[in-house]
């Protein structure tokens, strides 16, 4: 019995160690991630009051970790160790209190295997790094589940497990809103679970938590009243099929490990015709009700419901998927342990790139990339244009060394194209250092390559690049950066003429593009381009670039480029820019972009792209020629939530 217990507290202690191993790897070296710097810009404040009514009441988190991160960054400063360690700690203790939740519930064979999935997920992993209210969410959650679990479980209870509860349930409320939500149904399963005799001092328990939060229902009013969070998307039919994908690494190797083991759990249960039903279907309601009340409430009035506020209750969603398990041998468990242990580390580290690509900010790696390249070459003859939030900006701008300062200029300060197009035209100097790391149209990349011709290289990371240009030559061979370009005149198969008037077309003496179109107020619609996605040997991450050459006869005609993408007949896509971005006067030909990141579709194979000039203002003109290129998406856009694509169809 001893050696068991002693081999059972080998294996925790082999999944706490890969834990830590995994999440503090190179910690030293963690960036803060956006919404992190948007919480540390929060707590710049000169005292508590303050800090509630700007850096709390304007987010729609409870006041909780906000609190905590004020206090950090009064005693330590604004430093990436000082401000991730707690939520590390978080992360690492969790894994020990599932443990320990999953032996009460269960046995040992389903506390080692839960606790090993919790160990290796990236989805743990991952916001244990990250000083925002997820992982420490988990372990208030955890904490609350185990404190119940006592006084419904123990043969004896002690008064201090009812001030444990009170005190991690509160901290529940004041984290975040979804742990909130789980602490609150945890709790009301506590009133079926714990046995009569102490179901009043766990009701007076409640009571007093609920009491501690009352403080704070003034804050949580305000902010469910006045604010939307109008940028995130609301859910679809999938997101729980894309997040069960997401959680096991889309892998096929880990997903199996996980497939196999519950598949496993099913047989060896049956077999022993030894089911502990009632307690899986407990923990699964859990996570559903959590799931399905933030799923109505996302596509009904705000969509709270994302991948992050799953993670309160997702550990109750693994323990129920191997509760099947009875006790199962030492020898089995070792290996069902290292099983998901190998198989998570490895499809974290290379499947996932988790290290590479987490590790990675686009805000400070971007800068410190473009200041390596002004090492390279003569600082005064380089621009450098940003695109990321400027108070980002201002946080690493001490890393932007060898740069001419009346040289550095910022995306943010020019409203529309034809603003950011004059700004290139007086730009002297031979190269030019595009960081996009805000969000900017993916035209600005378009309108710099025609200033400046030559890409040398690009670095991509999480939800931002970095392009260097240059005019003429360097030192170097230059990067395929734009893969393929395609000009279409209106003479050939690709062109669907409708109802155009053939007549209308004039045969162009001065370029090589054949025929071009004239459009008066009487059509309606240009001559279309119709061309099928795959025959341009693109990537779901590749930017598509569609320009059109136009000629006004009066300067205050417009009209509208557009574009859209068909899938089996049905509209998958459409878009289309006004003229008036790009074109400022008339009798001269003139360029219109137009640019499709098709990172942000969800395209399957067959797709048609559509391209056509809507004359939607009646106007009268002349178009030239289309021109379509294809640039070489950013594989790791969205990597730390989406599959990685890291090959280029040829």
């Amino acid at each position: 019995m001893l050696g068991s217990i002693i081999r059972e507290n080998i294996l925790i202690s082999i999944i706490l160690l890969t834990a830590v191993a995994l999440r503090f790897y190179d910690f030293w070296n963690l960036p803060f991630t956006h919404d992190e710097l948007s919480a540390i810009f929060r707590t710049r404040f000169s005292g508590f009051s303050e800090l509630i009514t700007n850096g709390v009441l304007p987010d729609g988190h409870p006041a909780g970790i906000q609190a905590f991160m004020y206090w950090i960054v009064n005693v330590f400063g604004e430093n990436e160790i000082a401000i991730k360690l707690p939520f590390l700690l978080f992360g690492t203790l969790s894994i020990y209190v599932l443990w320990r939740i999953a032996q009460m519930w269960f046995n040992q064979t389903v506390a080692l295997i839960s606790a090993s999935f919790l160990a290796v997920m990236q989805y743990f992993v991952m916001y244990s790094q990250i000083a925002r209210p997820y992982i420490s969410g988990v372990f208030f959650v955890l904490l609350t589940a185990f404190f119940i679990t006592k006084i419904a479980l123990s043969d004896k209870v002690k008064r201090t497990t009812y001030i444990y509860f009170v005190i991690s349930a509160t901290l529940c409320a004041y984290n975040h809103y979804f742990s909130s939500l789980t602490a609150f149904i945890i709790g009301g399963s506590g009133l079926l679970l714990i046995p009569k005799k102490r179901l009043l001092p766990f009701i007076g328990a409640s009571v007093a938590t609920l009491l501690l939060f009352l403080p704070h229902i003034k804050i949580t009013l305000h902010q469910l009243t006045h604010n939307k969070l109008s940028w995130l998307s609301s859910p679809n039919g999938d997101f729980f099929y894309n997040f069960t994908k997401y959680s096991f690494h889309f892998s096929y190797w880990f997903g199996g490990v996980a497939a196999a083991l519950a598949a496993l759990g099913v047989f060896f249960a049956l077999k022993r015709k030894k089911l502990a039903l009632k307690r899986i279907l407990i923990l699964a309601v859990w996570f559903f009700l959590v799931f399905f009340t933030g799923y109505y409430y996302s596509v009904t009035y705000n969509p709270i419901l994302q991948i992050s506020t799953l993670i309160f209750v997702f550990p109750f969603l693994i323990m129920a998927g191997f509760g099947f398990f009875p006790r199962m041998s030492n020898y089995f468990n070792t290996l069902a342990v290292f099983a998901v242990l190998i198989s998570g580390t490895v499809t974290l580290a290379n499947s996932r790139n988790h290290y590479e690509i987490f590790y990675e900010s686009p805000y400070e790696e971007s800068i410190k990339e473009s200041s390596n390249i002004a090492k390279q070459v003569e600082a005064k003859n380089v621009t450098l244009i940003i695109d990321m939030p400027k108070n980002i900006f201002n946080f690493y701008a001490n890393g932007l060394t060898n740069f001419d300062t009346t040289k550095i200029f910022q995306f943010s300060d020019y409203s529309t194209p034809l603003e950011f197009e004059k700004m290139l035209s007086e730009i002297e100097t031979e190269y030019c250092i595009f960081i996009r790391a805000g969000g900017c149209d993916a035209s600005a990349i378009w309108q710099i390559k025609n200033k400046f011709p030559i890409n040398y290289s690009h670095k991509f990371y999480f939800t931002g690049e970095m392009y260097f240009f240059s005019k003429t030559t360097y030192p170097q061979n230059p990067n395929s950066l734009f893969a393929k370009k395609y000009s279409y005149g209106f003479d050939k198969n690709e062109i669907k003429f409708g109802n155009y008037e053939k007549n209308k077309l004039h045969k162009d003496s001065i370029s090589n593009y054949g025929n071009i179109a004239l459009i008066d107020s009487s059509v309606q619609y240009s001559p279309a381009i119709e061309i099928d996605l795959d025959t341009i040997s693109i990537t779901p991450n590749d930017i598509i670039h569609i320009s059109a050459k136009i000629l006004l006869f009066d300067s205050s005609d417009k009209l509208l480029l557009a574009s859209q993408i068909k899938f089996d007949d049905d509209t998958e896509f459409w878009r289309a820019i006004n003229s008036e971005n790009f074109i400022t006067s008339s009798g001269k030909w003139q360029n219109i972009n137009l640019a499709i990141p098709l990172a942000s579709l969800s395209l399957d194979k067959n797709n048609i792209l559509k391209i056509f000039v809507w004359n939607k203002y009646k106007s009268k003109f002349v178009i030239n020629n289309i021109t379509i290129e294809t640039q070489r998406g950013n594989t790791k856009l969205y990597g730390l939530f989406e599959p990685i694509i890291t090959k280029f169809n040829n």
